[in-house]
This record gives C-alpha cells, sequence and structure tokens, in this order.
C-alpha cells in the first residue's frame, strides 16, 4: 500500500509539473498578446490560482481515498 502511495505520488507530481509548464507557457503566450488589457490578465491569475487548488485536492482525495 505504501509503494502504491509513493508511485502515485511521483505520478501525480509528474504530471502537476507537466501541466503547469503547459499553462504557464501558454499564460505567458496570452499575456503578452493581452499585455494591455489587465482585467484580462487578473483573470488568468485567478483562473491559475484556481488550477492549483484544485490540484491540490485531487492530490489529497487521491493520497486519502
Amino acid at each position: 500500500v505504501v509503494v502504491v502511495v509513493v508511485v502515485v505520488q511521483i505520478l501525480v507530481q509528474f504530471v502537476v509539473v507537466v501541466v503547469l509548464s503547459l499553462v504557464q507557457i501558454e499564460l505567458e503566450v496570452v499575456v503578452d498578446v493581452l499585455a494591455q488589457v489587465e482585467f484580462e490578465f487578473v483573470v488568468l491569475v485567478l483562473v491559475e490560482m484556481v488550477v492549483v487548488v484544485v490540484v491540490q485536492v485531487v492530490f489529497v482525495e487521491v493520497v486519502h481515498g
């Protein structure tokens, strides 16, 4: 059981790193395009925060579930 949890943690961390990397790249591109629109930037930041929170919640559910 411990081994499974460790493997799941490693996989989740890997997936999170990959996803966040892709999101960060996309955010940088979008922010460059919408650099003049502060509202859009704020929305993107909020979305990123929500994504991080959701990922953390899912991670906790997987570990304790």
